[in-house]
Parts: structure tokens; C-alpha cells; sequence
């Protein structure tokens, strides 16, 4: 098992997932994310479903290859949370994952891209960088489209989320710099850049970003060339 990065956007929003399903999926393909997966023919690919209605009723494994029109069935149906595999027709043997899960007691919606960390490791750091631009500039999109929210960027491990460190659309305080610093045990603290998105609000970002590797952490800074 490897760590998970992980962009997860609250929505304030009363429509459900046949709403966002389509406008998610769009957005995904204007940054040439799609369904079909390179190995298998058109229209085929990979997700994940779990029945809310009765969760001990599980879904087909993501190994197992789908064609679109069962998962669009799935999402329409509304009767559980759907994660979908989708592949980059740029970058070779790429993916990432996006799900949607409605949580009824606040009443919201939250929309996650998911990124395994070991599509980050053995690769220079400059394919690294690269890979970590695909991946953030399909979550700005996502943050945009699916206004009015908010969001943050984080690395997952067997379910355990540790300290975030992007911000969308909201400024971190004084304790995210310390968690942050304290759970990949910085010498100093990290530095804020600060990107503005063209909804003239910002992305807050902690600089150099962890990487996950064997036993431990790399840490790769953005801002350098």
C-alpha cells in the first residue's frame, strides 16, 4: 500500500450526483483525463462502487474492466458512491481517481481527486514536477467548476489523513504551518506561495511539497527550476 494524495473540495450544493457527474467529467477532459483506459478498448475502464443503501453490498472491484454505460447507470441510480478511474492521453500510464460522496447530515456534497503516490516515485524530479502540474492544474478546474466550495490538498495512508498543505480559497493559519512542520519534521518553516485563479481567488501552497518514497519522505520544491 502506498500513500494517496488526495484534493478534497466541500460543495455547498443542494444537486446531487447526476448534477456534477457530467460537469466533473468535462472538466477532467479538458486537462485530457477520460474514461477509457489505454490497455483496453474504447469505452472501457476502471471503477469502484459501494451501495449507501445497504453498504455490506459492495460494487465491482476497480481491477475489473467496465464499459462506461454500467457506471453512468450506476451514478444515475443515486443509490451509492461511485470512484472512477481516468487516464491521461498525454502522459503515459497515468491516472487518477474521482469520487463523490453526498454526506446527508450536513448536507453537502464532497468531490475528491486521488493521486497514488507511487505514481511519483522512480521518476526524475522534473518528470515529478511535471506529473504534480497535470495533477494540480486538474484540481484548480475542479475548484472553479465546482464553486461556491472550498478545498485542500493532503497525503492519505490506510485511511489516516496527515496535515494538509494546499488551500483553496482559503488562507492557512498559524496552526496548519505548525502541523504541517511537525508531521514531516521540518528544520523551518515552509514558505506560502500564493497562486491566484482566474475566479480571483487564490490557491495557498506550502513549499517544498513532500513526495512520498521508501521508509520516509523527499521533498520537492516548485519554485525552483
Amino acid at each position: 500500500m502506498s500513500h494517496t494524495l488526495s484534493f478534497a473540495f466541500i460543495l455547498d450544493s443542494e444537486k446531487g450526483q447526476r448534477y456534477w457527474w457530467p460537469l466533473i467529467l468535462e472538466s477532467m477532459g479538458w486537462h485530457s483525463f477520460h474514461f477509457s483506459a489505454p490497455d483496453l478498448p474504447d469505452g472501457r475502464g476502471y471503477y469502484h462502487y459501494v451501495h449507501t443503501r445497504n453498504p455490506v453490498e459492495v460494487g465491482p472491484a476497480s481491477i475489473s474492466p467496465t464499459p462506461f454505460k454500467v457506471v453512468w447507470d450506476e451514478i444515475f441510480s443515486e443509490s451509492g458512491e461511485v470512484l472512477i478511474s481516468l487516464w491521461s492521453a498525454i502522459l503515459p500510464d497515468f491516472n487518477v481517481d474521482v469520487s463523490i460522496v453526498s454526506d446527508q447530515k450536513e448536507r453537502s456534497l464532497h468531490v475528491f481527486l486521488y493521486l497514488d503516490g507511487a505514481q511519483l516515485m522512480g521518476y526524475s524530479p522534473q518528470e515529478v514536477k511535471e506529473r504534480l502540474r497535470v495533477v494540480f492544474e486538474c484540481a484548480k478546474t475542479l475548484y472553479q467548476v465546482c464553486q461556491p466550495c472550498t478545498g485542500r490538498a493532503y497525503w492519505e495512508y490506510a485511511g489516516d489523513a496527515s496535515a494538509p498543505w494546499a488551500f483553496f480559497g482559503k488562507t492557512p493559519d498559524a496552526a496548519s504551518f505548525a502541523r504541517f512542520r511537525h508531521r514531516f519534521q521540518l528544520e523551518r518553516e515552509p514558505q506560502l506561495v500564493i497562486h491566484k485563479l482566474p475566479n480571483s481567488d487564490h490557491l495557498f501552497l506550502f513549499d517544498p511539497i513532500p513526495i512520498p518514497k521508501k521508509g520516509g519522505w523527499d521533498f520537492i520544491s516548485l519554485l525552483e527550476g
